[in-house]
């Protein structure tokens, strides 16, 4: 201790102001360092995989509302981020083939990290969308990769693509919703296309699977209060 009317507190003090003023700097240069290093990918490279209904009319940034849609690739290093512009959709997480959880995007974020404590070697992710939103459109910006770590080769398209169209029992609206009803945030969160008659009989053929499903719509009328004369 070293009292304040001491003649060595000022000197004591201001050195030990200098000492803290340095590591702050350090340290922010370091933040800085550590965001420069990170590996930048556009939405637009050759080895970004894109399955299900998706227009490409902007490369850069791809655009989806249609359930089941989902991105695919391949990448090095022990962390990766994803980008998207969107405000209500929730995605199913796979990496290495295993669910890691969900991916609710918010209006006020556009980066999201996935993962930061996977292995040196090589990783695949897939981002899969887990129900309806007719009413919005999500854009994949790109992903975030280790320093020094890239894409690889995605995996090989299947050869036998199957296509299911229908309206919510294809889409598995409120699939995972324990009571018969709910409200409209209760089928979004509930909602979960993976576990759709349609994905499930893809996967067991190995197929590449499109869901175009409606909830509500008819080929005769339509239910609910939609009267929208289509």
């Amino acid at each position: 201790w070293v009292s304040l009317e001491s003649p060595f507190f000022m000197p004591i003090f201001f050195f030990a102001c200098r000492i803290s003023l340095r590591a702050v700097r350090l340290l922010a240069l370091l933040s800085l360092s550590a965001a420069a290093q990170a590996a930048w990918v556009d939405a637009d490279h050759p080895h970004i995989q894109y399955l299900g209904r998706v227009s490409m009319a902007n490369p850069k940034a791809p655009a989806f509302s249609w359930t089941g849609v989902s991105v695919r690739l391949r990448f090095t290093g022990p962390s990766i981020s994803v980008r998207l512009r969107d405000t209500y959709n929730r995605y199913t997480v796979l990496i290495d083939g295993i669910e890691r959880g969900l991916l609710e995007a918010r209006a006020e974020q556009e980066e999201y990290s996935l993962a930061h404590t996977l292995g040196e070697g090589t990783h695949e992710l897939q981002l899969i969308k887990r129900h309806e939103s007719n009413f919005t459109k999500a854009e994949f910006l790109g992903v975030r990769l280790s320093d020094g770590h890239t894409l690889q080769p995605p995996p090989a398209r299947s050869m036998l693509r199957m296509e299911f169209i229908g309206d919510s029992y294809v889409a598995c609206y409120g699939c995972e919703l324990n009571r018969r009803e709910g409200d409209d945030q209760d089928y979004r969160r509930f909602t979960n296309v993976s576990r759709s008659f349609g994905s499930l009989v893809a996967k067991h053929y190995g197929a590449e699977v499109m869901v175009n499903a409606y909830s509500g719509k008819g080929l005769v009328r339509n239910a609910s209060s939609d009267t929208s004369g289509r």
